[in-house]
């Protein structure tokens, strides 16, 4: 039977929610689940979600002296097998501080005593480390799920993060952009790296179609109130956008060390009327003040230390309740924030893109041109990032692709829908598929003359399965046109008049019509 261990430096933390969803999620699926925590929490208040984790939890014993750090060893090292395992490992952990060591072989224990059959590590730090002990040890495979922090920080060890990976059976990256980081760093180690999001409990978030703000603008942010947040350039947003004369009502969840630094900008600012910090809350008081909020800011910045966000799950969550996002594009956000369709994207510490994004949700209203397609020649709207064709069916390929052209020219993400009511299968279908999957001029050439064939070559007939052409295909035989069009003009070079050439003149004469000669001498 499979049990799985998972792996954490704390438990319960009342930051990390995406555990616990994780958890629930595993345990709703008839999952044998036990939970091991490194370090005692320090949270006074616990979601109501805890309550329903069934896993029982270890703490799993840190000695802080050399005696009882030699007593854990003894007493984890309990057969001949660990304790030739550990001497393996010595020469790979003797960097390591002596209780992570010693953590690590007790989690070996336990984890051997209570019948785990896989460990699972969140954060590739400590909790990553120790899992890693613990499975070389045993034999017992691990997996590691990497967010921000473990990877991205200063004070990462690079070395010690590729043994951890490079152990584990799986390492996670919650985002496109951490699995292409890992993927760079963890080169050569073997490390299979994959992606899995953070996921939601989507029963928990009713989704509601946003509306315009009734009164002032209701601005949410959620975090803890550290700099890769970036907090202070929302305040100084907000400062901007109360310059601009947008009334608004802003609200900052969360604790953390900046919290007296962030009051301090607020009241210097002028925002203690319309701006509050209102500390932590738990995840019934997030999902209501994200349902009551009319923008959802995510104002993330890289830190000076390195640390970066992966992907907030706040933003998912707001995206569920259909309270429209604000956000930067940091790390994997834009994963999930795309601009012009699921929400805002705005430049990272840029309060006065913060400041504009706000005022457009604030107005309720963005610009819209509606035109005849005589935008494709000439009009240039860089700012311009979302293009609907009507009736798209009506157009040729190239015309479409002129259309497309007019989105795209600056620097947001862009995106252009065909709407049409063709008939799948029909030639109509079969060109919109090819333009919704070829991006090169080129090659959308080529696709639309495999689509309507050549016609007549030498005719006025620009398309059409009916060709002059017997043996041949201009889309199939394109080489040996060309070799033919050599060889006629070497021929034609000398003996314009084909007098050493009697039965082909007489065959080029069969062929040839009035129309088709004038063709002919264009040519």
């Amino acid at each position: 039977m499979t049990r799985i261990g998972y792996v954490l430096k704390v438990y319960p933390r009342f930051s990390e929610t995406f555990v616990v969803t994780e958890i629930l999620a595993r345990e709703e699926l008839g999952q044998d689940l036990r939970i091991y925590a490194l370090r005692p929490t320090t949270d006074t208040r616990f979601h109501p979600e805890i309550a329903r984790v069934e896993a029982p939890v270890s703490w799993v014993p840190r000695p802080r002296k050399a005696a009882d750090l030699w007593e854990t060893l003894t007493a984890s090292l309990t057969d001949e097998d660990m304790r030739r395992r550990f001497a393996d490992l010595m020469p790979r952990i003797a960097g390591l501080a002596a209780d992570d060591v010693a953590q690590g072989a007790a989690l070996a224990r336990a984890a051997r005593e209570d019948g785990i059959t896989h460990l699972h590590a969140h954060f590739a730090s400590l909790a990553g480390r120790t899992a890693w002990i613990a499975s070389s040890l045993t034999g017992i495979p691990y997996t590691v799920t990497t967010h921000a922090k473990d990877i991205h920080h200063e004070s990462v060890d690079m070395g010690l993060l590729r043994e951890v990976c490079a152990g584990a059976a799986q390492v996670i990256a919650i985002s496109r952009y951490n699995q292409d980081y890992l993927d760079r760093v963890l080169e050569g180690t073997g490390a299979r790296v994959v992606l899995q999001r953070n996921a939601l409990e989507l029963a928990r978030f009713a989704y509601r179609d946003p509306e315009p703000p009734s009164g002032p603008l209701r601005v949410l942010a959620v975090g803890r109130l550290v700099e890769k947040k970036g907090f202070a350039h929302l305040i100084d947003a907000l400062a901007l956008a109360r310059g601009a004369g947008i009334d608004f009502d802003a609200q900052i969840i969360g604790e953390g060390e900046l919290a007296g630094d962030l009051a301090r900008r607020i009241e210097d600012n002028g925002l203690s009327d319309s701006c509050r910090l209102l500390g932590a809350r738990t995840q019934d008081e997030v999902r209501s003040h994200l349902e009551a909020a009319d923008v959802f800011v995510a104002p993330c910045v890289p830190g000076a230390d390195g640390n970066i966000d992966g992907l907030p799950t706040v933003i998912l969550e707001s995206m569920a309740v259909g309270t429209p996002v604000i956000a930067t594009s940091v790390s994997g956000i834009p994963e999930a924030v795309v601009n012009g369709r699921t929400g805002v994207l705005v430049p990272p510490a840029s309060a006065s893109a913060l400041a504009q994004a706000l005022g457009g949700i604030a107005s309720g209203r963005a610009p819209v041109l509606v035109a005849t397609t005589v935008v494709e020649v000439g009009v240039d709207v860089p700012e311009a990032s979302l293009m609907v064709i009507l009736d798209a069916d009506r157009f040729g390929l190239s015309q479409l692709h002129q259309l497309r052209g007019r989105v795209g020219r600056g620097a947001r993400e862009s995106v252009c829908i065909a709407v049409t009511g063709a008939e799948v299968g029909s030639p109509a279908y079969h060109r919109l598929r090819a333009f919704a999957r070829i991006g090169d001029g080129f090659a959308l050439a080529e696709a639309d003359l495999a689509l309507r064939s050549e016609g007549n070559v030498l005719g006025a007939a620009q398309s059409g399965r009916a060709s002059d052409l017997d043996l041949l295909k201009v889309t199939r035989d394109g080489d040996v046109i060309a070799q033919a069009r050599v060889e006629a003009e070497a021929v034609i070079a000398v003996d314009p008049e084909l007098r050493e050439h009697r039965a082909l003149a007489a065959a080029i004469a069969d062929r040839l019509d009035e129309e088709s000669e004038a063709f002919l001498d264009r040519a």
